[in-house]
């Protein structure tokens, strides 16, 4: 049963029926796409985008430096010309790298956030786990595959930040 709009999670209702009935998901959702995992398939097209980006720019200027092997010119002309340019590359560097880093940190807040079972292990451990935010303890009290996702995402972010 609902109530104003809002599901009823009680032990009568399943995960499916919700799915069929909402009006928030469609009929054909999977529930493994949903939540946290479309977040994930999110980010993971985010990332595919920048570089498909990031590789169609390399390709085009590629193509129009026509000098010597060490030095590529991309243009040759006005001053004026060339610093709009450059402060457009800038503009679209740091977009891309915003939407990576985004993307990064999201799903580094999904790798280090504990689930049901995590609490329930750790506090019949007398072991206490952040909830709700990105948590450097958590990684390191969770399983080595959140862990190794964490530590590989959170080294990769860094060269976003030195742009």
């Amino acid at each position: 049963m609902s109530l104003g709009g809002i599901p009823d999670y009680g032990n009568d209702s399943s995960d499916s029926d919700y799915i069929e009935k909402s009006d928030h998901a469609p009929a054909t959702l999977s529930k493994r796409h949903t939540g946290w995992r479309r977040g994930i398939i999110y980010c993971i097209a985010t990332a595919c985008l920048v570089l498909l980006c990031v590789l169609a720019f390399t390709g085009w200027a590629a193509g129009l430096a026509t000098e010597s092997a060490s030095i590529r010119v991309l243009y040759r002309g006005n001053c004026k010309t060339s610093k709009n340019m450059l402060t457009a590359t800038h503009v679209a560097i740091n977009a891309l790298s915003t939407l990576l880093l985004g993307a990064s940190n999201y799903c580094m807040h999904i790798a280090s956030a504990p689930s049901r079972r995590d609490i329930d292990k750790m506090h019949a451990r007398k072991t206490v786990l952040d909830i709700g935010l990105n948590s450097v303890s958590n990684t390191f009290k969770l399983g080595w595959s959140r862990r190794i996702v964490w530590v590989l995402l959170g080294i990769s972010s860094i060269p976003l930040h030195l742009m």
